[in-house]
């Protein structure tokens, strides 16, 4: 089978999100934002909420003024050490969520591509 720029094209077309037949992608759109903007709570069984920005706020301290591996109490900032195994828990929660997400997409994007050859 050959691919043609007007296959692509086709396969783009239909996965466009903000035409009225993507409808698909709007609701995993939602599910994925929804997930994103979660507030942090451990305080439930199963996997925490909040992991997602935990770990986007933990990533954002390392590159600015104050590490999240040094205790700090100052006027700038007050940080307390987490244990390790507190950060590997939240941030491989959300490496397993962030990656169901990415897989479930890109599997929505092939079946976009797949039904496009099949009606030439």
């Amino acid at each position: 089978m050959k691919l043609t720029y007007q296959k692509i094209k086709c396969s783009i077309k239909k996965f466009n999100p903000t035409q009225s037949y993507s409808d698909n992608f709007k609701t995993k759109a939602t599910e994925i934002n929804n997930y994103i903007e979660e507030l942090d709570d451990i305080e439930c069984d199963g996997d925490w909420k909040g992991n997602h920005g935990f770990a986007t706020e933990l990533r954002n301290k390392m590159t600015h003024r104050n590490s999240p591996n040094v205790a700090v109490l100052s006027d700038y900032d007050m940080n307390l050490k987490n244990h390790p195994v507190f950060l590997i828990k939240r941030i491989l929660e959300d490496y397993v969520v962030v990656s169901k997400y990415i897989e479930e997409i890109l599997d929505m994007i092939e079946e976009e591509f797949i039904e496009c050859f099949a009606e030439e």
